[in-house]
């Protein structure tokens, strides 16, 4: 709600805002090259292909957007990352489905609220530029 001096309303808008936070981390140290690394041995893919097909299905719902060897270079170069700081907010993308944010922490409820809130600018700014004709 957009207001004058006097109180008076000159522009209102309602609508929910949610924000949804994904992080994705592990303490595992990988050894040697990470892209040597799957999600199951070879030998099962051909023994037993469709569990290794649940296997993938269930990596990618729970970490869309990772390959396994890319998450496991950030598990070896960002080990510091076990707790949320404010200069990780540019990271987080409240986007149902999008991709979890490398971090063992989530962030605080006053960040999430930030976050949720940050595209409402836009509007704001459309608003004033009417109301400024």
């Amino acid at each position: 709600m957009l207001r004058t001096d006097d109180g008076t309303a000159v522009a209102t808008r309602s609508e929910a805002m949610t924000a949804e936070a994904r992080t994705i981390y592990t303490d595992y140290d990988p050894v040697g090259g990470c892209d040597a690394y799957c999600l199951a041995p070879p030998d099962l893919k051909k023994l037993d292909p469709v569990r290794v097909q649940h296997f993938e299905r269930d990596w990618q719902a729970h970490a869309p957007g990772w390959e396994l060897g890319d998450f496991l270079e950030h598990a070896r170069r960002d080990r510091h990352r076990t707790a949320y700081r404010p200069e990780y907010r540019s990271e987080s993308d409240s986007r149902s489905g999008s991709r979890p944010i490398y971090l063992g922490d989530l962030p605080s409820e006053g960040d999430l609220a930030f976050i949720a809130l940050d595209p409402v600018w836009h509007s704001v700014l459309s608003a004033l530029k009417e109301l400024d004709q």
